[in-house]
């Protein structure tokens, strides 16, 4: 598995195992929010390569309907609610 498909697949993973703890996150409805603590980790991680400008593999990660789309090689790249179709 290429290295960003296997980081991916770890946030994925990590995000749906349980809730990630914030500063900015409500606990009192234990959920994971992409905006506060999904989104955070793509920006400081992935976003560098996988942007508009640089759209490294042909996967922009930058906005939700690409982030789930995927790149050039591995076609869709999250299937929502099914992480084993997940690349």
């Amino acid at each position: 598995m290429p290295k960003r498909l296997l980081a991916i697949h770890l946030l994925i993973t990590a995000a749906l195992a349980g809730p990630l703890q914030s500063a900015d996150k409500d606990d009192s409805t234990g959920e994971v929010s992409y905006y506060h603590q999904i989104r955070p980790l793509f920006q400081a991680n992935c976003q560098g390569c996988h942007q508009p400008a640089k759209d490294k593999g042909g996967y922009v990660m930058t906005d939700f309907k690409s982030l789930l789309a995927g790149g050039d090689d591995e076609g869709t790249a999250i299937v929502p609610g099914k992480v084993n179709e997940s690349a």
